[in-house]
């Protein structure tokens, strides 16, 4: 499967999985956290890219350039 295309319905799985994480859930359970609340087509690929997205973006996990 793959993210909504709906904005709304993306944003809201987004914001599901990035507070999940922040709370320190496994992320094996948070897709099926998911599930149970009727985000019915969320996979744990799905959960992985938006989790990987949301590292990425992290600014404590940027690499900072030489002299900054």
């Amino acid at each position: 499967m793959c993210l909504p295309t709906d904005d709304a319905e993306c944003r809201r799985w987004v914001e599901f999985v990035v507070m999940r994480w922040r709370m320190e859930h496994d992320p094996r359970f948070i897709f099926l956290e998911g599930i149970c609340l009727h985000m019915k087509d969320m996979t744990r690929d799905d959960c992985m890219r938006i989790v990987r997205a949301y590292v990425d973006r992290a600014t404590e996990n940027k690499q900072l350039r030489a002299g900054q």
